[in-house]
């Protein structure tokens, strides 16, 4: 199966970077003062995330079917790792492949959550079908992020080679 993701990472947590930064000059509900602007986007992610509901009920409701399917709200190196445990998978995901916000590094995009972005996984010959189809009504790409393995280990590769990556998002107690 390939991993994919709905939309872009990071975006959140820069916003919340953002704040903390700025949180002198931020006054207000929607005071986005100069320091903000051209930066509502990630400041819009982190103050008003948005579950992706309508994604899901439009998947359901045209019968387009991933293989495994959750929101990205602990980093895809966290949320990937629960699709992982309860399918006995492991998964190689390609880091030049991720979709990092505007001004977020490639590690925080993988790590940072709150971005409730869909993270799904679909079989590779349903995935060029499931990329038109999403494409077709959200008007987004959906981004292949990686691929379903056969061992148990979360590998990251970076343009095809191995790197020893210990990345990790947000864990639970």
């Amino acid at each position: 199966d390939l991993i994919c993701v709905s939309g872009d990472l990071g975006a959140a947590y820069m916003g919340l970077q953002l704040l903390e930064r700025e949180k002198n000059v931020f006054a207000g509900e929607r005071d986005f003062t100069p320091a903000f602007e051209g930066r509502e986007y990630i400041l819009e992610r982190q103050l008003k995330p948005e579950a992706r509901k309508d994604i899901i009920d439009e998947l359901a409701k045209h019968h387009i079917v991933p293989t495994a399917m959750m929101d990205i709200s602990d980093g895809l190196a966290s949320d990937i790792r629960h699709i992982m445990e309860r399918s006995g998978v492991g998964a190689a995901i390609d880091t030049e492949r991720i979709p990092a916000a505007a001004d977020a590094d490639i590690r925080t995009a993988a790590c940072a959550g709150e971005d409730y972005v869909l993270l799904l996984t679909a079989d590779c010959a349903d995935a060029e079908r499931l990329a038109a189809d999403f494409l077709a009504r959200f008007g987004a790409p959906l981004h292949p992020v990686g691929r379903i393995t056969d061992g148990r280990e979360l590998e990251w590769f970076e343009n095809g080679t191995l790197r020893p990556l210990d990345w990790h998002g947000f864990t639970h107690y």
